[in-house]
């Protein structure tokens, strides 16, 4: 019983790095006691309360646990436990400048939009340090789906976003490669995009092709190649209209930036010397002929941005000094 185990847990060891609970007789009273008594694990990471029938109050000292100094929780799993949105509310608002890494909320329909604004105004949150999120059958559906993209926009911590089961449609997962590509107004907007999301929980063939390209490329380690790839997917034509006014001087800034893409694009899934097999040839190939294509996109994108400046500023080149 919950009352059992609260009696348990005040008397076992402090030592406790990990602790599952599921299907025991609870009363709310007894059930609140056990949350209590976590707090006398200060070394615990990892909390599991799976199908318990979680309610507000619960939700309540939960997000005390999770807020205490005297804990270090990292993981919390609250599998198919009937949460309200009052609850997810509570547990969201307990989630900035804490170090709860991985958030399990997998089968709880009861949740409806209301709970989901919560949780994406944590994550809009610049303290939520938060990398993953799991919702699986949950009815979010595209409405949801849009929630949450938005919701991401500005988010560089969560990697991952498990949406299994939620009834999600093409036009729910565009609402993720907008944020992930930007909406190409400009470099800019691309360099801004979302570079953290890698995962949406989904097998890659349930998801449009363009938005498991960006999810692939945003599982890179390297943030800044990361950009890079991105803004040479996405802009063929760079516009430097709006550099013109530093005259020459930002030429050269954009020369080298040119060349360092060059050797990001060299990089581009390479696969190791020791791979066998006819996978490996033809991961290899596909390689080979991504770079090849990106390679030149990128020769053509150079040449283009230096023709800019010479069309329109064609009196600094006709007076500049000849090397010799």
């Amino acid at each position: 019983s919950a009352r059992w185990f609260a009696s348990a847990l005040k008397g076992c060891n402090r030592s406790l790095t990990s602790i599952k609970i599921a299907r025991i007789g609870r009363g709310d009273e007894q059930f609140l006691g056990a949350i209590k008594a976590l707090k006398r694990h200060p070394q615990l990471k990892e909390l599991k309360l799976q199908a318990m029938s979680i309610r507000r109050n619960e939700c309540i000292a939960l997000a005390n646990l999770i807020s205490s100094t005297t804990t270090n929780l990292q993981v919390l799993n609250l599998y198919h436990n009937g949460i309200t949105d009052e609850g997810v509310a509570a547990l969201a608002g307990a989630l900035t400048n804490v170090n709860l890494r991985k958030l399990v909320l997998t089968c709880n329909s009861t949740i409806s939009t209301r709970g989901y604004q919560s949780l994406a105004e944590l994550l809009e949150h610049p303290n939520s340090n938060l990398e993953s999120l799991h919702l699986q059958h949950n009815r979010i559906g595209d409405e949801g789906a849009l929630i949450f993209a938005n919701a991401l926009a500005t988010n560089r911590k969560l990697k991952t976003l498990d949406l299994y089961g939620n009834a999600v449609t093409v036009q729910g997962w565009s609402s993720f490669e907008k944020i992930l590509r930007g909406d190409n107004s400009s470099v800019n907007e691309t360099h801004l995009s979302n570079h953290s999301l890698a995962d949406l929980g989904m097998l890659p063939t349930m998801l449009p092709l363009d938005l498991r390209s960006l999810l692939e490329l945003n599982s890179s380690s390297n943030k800044q190649h990361v950009a890079t790839r991105k803004i040479l997917k996405h802009h063929q034509h760079f516009d430097m209209r709006p550099f013109f006014e530093w005259d020459l001087k930002v030429l050269p800034l954009a020369i080298e930036w040119f060349e360092r893409a060059r050797s990001i694009v060299k990089q581009i899934n390479v696969v190791p010397i020791h791979s066998k097999g006819n996978h490996s040839n033809q991961a290899w190939r596909l390689a080979r002929a991504q770079s090849l294509i990106l390679m030149a996109r990128l020769d053509k994108q150079k040449l283009n941005t230096i023709h800019q400046f010479i069309h329109v500023m064609p009196e600094v080149f006709e007076h500049a000094p000849v090397a010799g």
